[in-house]
């Protein structure tokens, strides 16, 4: 299993996260990773937030809820998925196989996207889970998304993106 460390670049009032390769020790300081908005660009480019893992839910309905989004009625497994979001707020999903666990089949017709952030309200931090419009998608679970979201909280701490069905109930999320 490869694992990946996930650099974030704050600096001149922006977010960004790199996928760096191989684990370091973190750096001193005061906490940003970088101290002006011309390294953030180098290290990150236009992706504010990439991987290129995620998880199938194997707890289900409101026992596996993250974010105000229960998991699907049934256990999910992905081969393989990846997703960008860009500083203009274009997210781009790409998921590979991603099926039922018992039948190693996909029953559900439209697949849907959900960026999901914490923000400050001012008083506390809230969930705030931006939706794509659906896909169709066939028996073998493969589907790509890209959609530019609008209304991403500033700041977006702890950015999740979830595929879920239609009613927004998620078979896979961001992980390892």
């Amino acid at each position: 299993m490869r694992m990946s460390r996930i650099v974030l670049v704050v600096a001149a009032g922006s977010l960004a996260c790199q996928d760096a390769g191989t684990p370091t020790a973190p750096m001193a300081g005061d906490g940003a990773a970088f101290s002006s908005a011309d390294q953030a660009s180098q290290v990150a480019g236009d992706w504010v937030f990439r991987f290129d893992r995620m998880v199938g839910n194997d707890v289900t309905g409101a026992n596996g809820r993250i974010r105000d989004q229960n998991a699907a009625g049934a256990p999910w497994r992905v081969e393989r998925a990846e997703a960008r979001l860009s500083q203009n707020g274009q997210l781009r999903v790409k998921v590979e196989g991603l099926v039922l666990q018992a039948t190693g089949v996909n029953p559900v017709a439209a697949f849907r996207a959900i960026l999901s952030c914490q923000t400050n309200d001012g008083n506390a931090l809230v969930n705030v889970n931006l939706q794509t419009e659906t896909v169709a998608v066939g028996p073998d679970g493969d589907a790509e998304f890209r959609e530019n979201l609008s209304g991403i909280p500033a700041p977006c701490y702890a950015p999740i993106v979830f595929v879920t069905n239609a009613g927004g109930s998620w078979f896979a999320v961001s992980g390892f």
